[in-house]
């Protein structure tokens, strides 16, 4: 029986270790598709991660933790207001969240206008 065990452990440990490498450095997703994230001042690691995980900006909660806290960066995200492309790395993601950049904002300056009237 601890053979049949120890076998089923080996095989779980392997797979996930396989997709902690598939998954590390790959982008999400191949859509550019944006994604609004509202992080509020005071959220939890596992409620900005659920977020993140709803919004199908990380494939993997788990993962995405293990990469935070590898690096570091667990306490450095910082609440806003964000719209983040679905194919960011996790490391791309993580320095979008951590460097609080916020929402973007359009302009159109008519052609013709000079840096006064603009």
């Amino acid at each position: 029986m601890r053979k049949y065990l120890a076998i089923i452990v080996l095989f779980i440990s392997l797979y996930q270790g396989a997709k902690i490498l598939y998954l590390w450095d790959k982008p999400n997703s191949d859509s550019p598709a944006r994604e609004q994230l509202t992080i509020v001042r005071g959220d939890s690691l596992q409620k900005i991660i659920d977020k993140l995980f709803t919004k199908k900006l990380i494939r993997d909660p788990w993962i995405f933790r293990l990469f935070l806290w590898k690096n570091d960066l667990s306490n450095k995200l910082q609440a806003g207001e964000y719209i983040v492309p679905q194919n960011l790395t996790m490391e791309e993601l993580s320095e979008q969240i951590q460097k609080g950049r916020s929402k973007e904002l359009k302009i159109t300056i008519p052609e013709g206008f000079t840096i006064r009237e603009i």
